[in-house]
Formats: structure tokens, sequence, C-alpha cells
């Protein structure tokens, strides 16, 4: 063995050594006073209690510095942990701290917010007669019915997770619409109530009105019901679809509405101040959405529809009728709008 690897292993050696006696001298060493064995401090947003599971070598103690959470040790082996209820949305955490013999460890608490889901955003009765309807909730608190429109009995179960309504027989001639109120904790939730018949409330005779290119009011007559628009003056029927909870007749795109001679007409979307339009689709769609409002000019209340989306994210504000041949609807086919059929901010006015 040469001269360089003998002094290689002797300084290895050397090495070795010094850390073994560096370990066995180490005066910061220590034993732990204080071991946690289990802890899961998740609680539930109601008043809830946990345990915490420890080892100590000597009397242990147990601190918390937030109000709504209270320790207590019992048999030096287990910290008792007690929340008050947490009637806020947001969750809520803290530390124990168990200490013994100058050692000390640190617990993360953490307790639920208050939770309301509700299966219906709506509960819409599509007739006048007196009827029961009902839909379900999700909560972790107590949950207390505050207030509900008079034409209506509401009541909830916790064990059931049901919320009942019953509507009274709707006798005003007209539709009626409110809210049932509740509350969970600080957590304040409604979920409306809709009661109307649709064939005697909004069906029949209507003016399509709206504004041309240049600005000009115009109208149409038209007859609605809850599967289309008709505009009898062109033969011409928008297929619709009828959504009980927005109280509104959806259009979708591109639909045959009419066919003359060689000609076959398809209904279109456009967004002329985005430059967007529905192009060739099937899928985009608008909504008439039914309403009470003021005439201006009289005074009188009137029954309108405005053209709103279904989604945010897709709006248009402008009806077309396009004129394809042959009967397809595709670029190729595209003769352009019908006989400047181009409605600007479209609504139906009960005539």
């Amino acid at each position: 063995m040469n001269n360089i690897s003998v002094l290689f292993l002797a300084v290895a050696a050397l090495f070795v050594t010094v850390q073994c006696n560096d370990d066995a001298s180490n005066p910061y060493a220590k034993d732990a006073q204080v071991t946690v064995i289990n802890s899961n401090m998740v609680l539930d947003a109601i008043a809830s209690e946990g345990v915490i599971t420890f080892s100590a070598n000597g009397a242990a103690t147990a601190s918390c510095a937030q109000s709504w959470c209270t320790v207590n040790v019992e048999n030096n082996n287990t910290v008792r942990v007690k929340s008050t209820q947490n009637n806020g949305r947001e969750s809520r955490s803290t530390l124990v701290v168990i200490r013994c013999n100058g050692d000390s460890v640190q617990v993360p608490v953490v307790q639920r917010g208050a939770e309301l889901i509700f299966s219906e955003l709506s509960m819409p009765a599509i007739s006048n007669d007196e009827q029961k309807m009902e839909c379900h909730f999700t909560t972790n608190l107590p949950l207390t019915l505050t207030s509900a429109p008079e034409w209506v009995t509401a009541t909830l179960s916790q064990e059931t997770g049901k919320l009942e309504v019953t509507f009274t027989a709707n006798t005003t001639g007209d539709y009626r619409r409110g809210w049932v109120k509740v509350q969970a904790g600080e957590f304040k939730d409604s979920i409306e109530v809709l009661q109307y018949d649709f064939d005697q409330q909004f069906a029949g005779n209507y003016y399509l009105k709206y504004k041309d290119k240049n600005g000009m009011a115009k109208s149409l007559p038209v007859t609605v019901s809850k599967t289309g628009i008709s505009l009898s003056a062109f033969k011409m029927l928008f297929p619709v679809t009828f959504n009980a909870e927005q109280m509104s007749i959806v259009m979708k795109s591109g639909q045959k509405i009419g066919s003359r001679d060689n000609n076959n007409f398809y209904n279109i979307f456009y967004n002329d101040e985005e430059n967007r339009w529905s192009a060739y689709s099937t899928q985009a769609a608008m909504q008439f959405v039914f309403g009470n409002e003021v005439n201006d000019a009289t005074g009188d209340k009137v029954v309108r529809a405005r053209f709103k989306p279904v989604r945010s994210d897709v709006v248009f504000d402008v009806l077309a009728v396009h004129t394809f041949t042959p009967d397809s609807l595709k670029e190729s086919c595209d003769n352009g709008v019908f006989q400047s059929l181009k409605m600007f901010n479209p609504y139906l006015e009960k005539r």
C-alpha cells in the first residue's frame, strides 16, 4: 500500500472517531418530554369536541389562545378540546400547546364554517291550483326558517333534510314571485318560489318589437306559446322550449323557421358591437324572460318578455333571419338576411 493510501485511511478513521465522540458528548441532545400520539383536530361547525392523546415524562399542561376553544388535560395523557359553534361561513383555526418539563408541542385545531346547500335554486309551481312542492338541503348547523310569502306555507325538517312548500290557489290573475328565507348561524340564504300558469298568464298574442339597423322602432304581430313564436305575416315559426324556473322561453340558433319556394329560413344571433354572431351553430341560446312592466306612454301594467342570454358568457342582442338554398345550414348555402329582417334589441309585448 503506498503512502497516499495509508494517509487517506488514517484521516478517515480520525473523522469517524471525532464524529462518534461529538455525538456522545453533544450538550444539546435531550429526550422529548412530551410526544403527541394521536390527534385529528378538524371539528364540525356545531359546538364540538375532540381529543389529543400524548405521552409525557411528568405533569403536563395544555393551553389555547382562542376563546372559542377550551382545553383540559385528563389522566396526564389526553387533552380534551371543546369548541363553541362557528356561526361564520369561514373556517377558523388555532393551536393547542402541550407543555411538560420545559418542553412543548403544538397541535393545530381547525373548525369548519357554516355550510348550506339547496338542491334547487327555485321552486316554480306551474299551475294556479293549490299544490305542494319540496326540495332537499344539506347543512352542518341548525337551520331556521326566517320568512316566507303569505301565499305559501313553508316547513323545514332537519332530520329529513327537506324544505316543503305548500302553495295556496292563485286567484290574482297574475303570476306570483317571492322568497323563502332561511338562516344557519350567520349564513343567510333564500330560495325563490314562483306560481303561475303559462297558458293563462303569458301565452297569446304579442308584438315582437325591435329596432332596425337605422334605429327605427318597428313591430310585428306574433303568437306566443310554450313551443313557438309564430310570425304569421311571413309564415314563420321560431321553435322555443319552456323554462319554468326562469319563467322564459328559450330559443336556439340555427333553427329552421320556415320556407318559401326554394328558400329555407333559419334564425341567427348577432352581437354587432363585439362583431360576433352565432354563425351556423345550433347550440347558441337566448331566452325571452317574461315579467310585468309599466307602459311609459299610458302608465298601465303590461306583460313583456325581454331578450336575454341563457349564459352570461354568450350575449347576443340581435335576432336575424337568414335565407338558405338549398335546405342546409352551411356557409355555402347562406344567401344573407331575409328582407333585412335583422332585429336589434328585440322583446315581446302582449297585445
